[in-house]
């Protein structure tokens, strides 16, 4: 599986001016293109968080002695606790 690496996106700003930057400084161009360009307008949107209650009834769909119900009490605690994501859960490797 391939890993994503994550930069700030000041540093791709920087790395993608760079090419510019150099042709305005060799005089290959008399200014940047991008001069004018702006950021898009990006909408905030929240994401949707379980209520009290949905927590709850999540809770009580997990009791239960089996193996099922004690893995998937697990699971939703890891989730609740850490606030980790599917993918990150999903790409722990046991140790023994």
């Amino acid at each position: 599986m391939a890993r994503v690496l994550e930069v700030p996106t000041g540093v791709i700003d920087a790395l993608a001016d760079l090419p510019i930057r150099w042709l305005e400084d060799e005089g290959e161009i008399a200014r940047s293109p991008m001069e004018r360009m702006r950021p898009p307008k990006v909408v905030e949107q929240p994401v949707p968080v379980l209520s009290t209650d949905e927590l709850r009834s999540l809770l009580r769909a997990c009791e239960g002695r089996s193996f099922a119900a004690r893995r998937d009490t697990a699971i939703v605690s890891v989730f609740l606790d850490t606030g980790a994501r599917l993918a990150e859960l999903l790409e722990q490797t046991p140790t023994p």
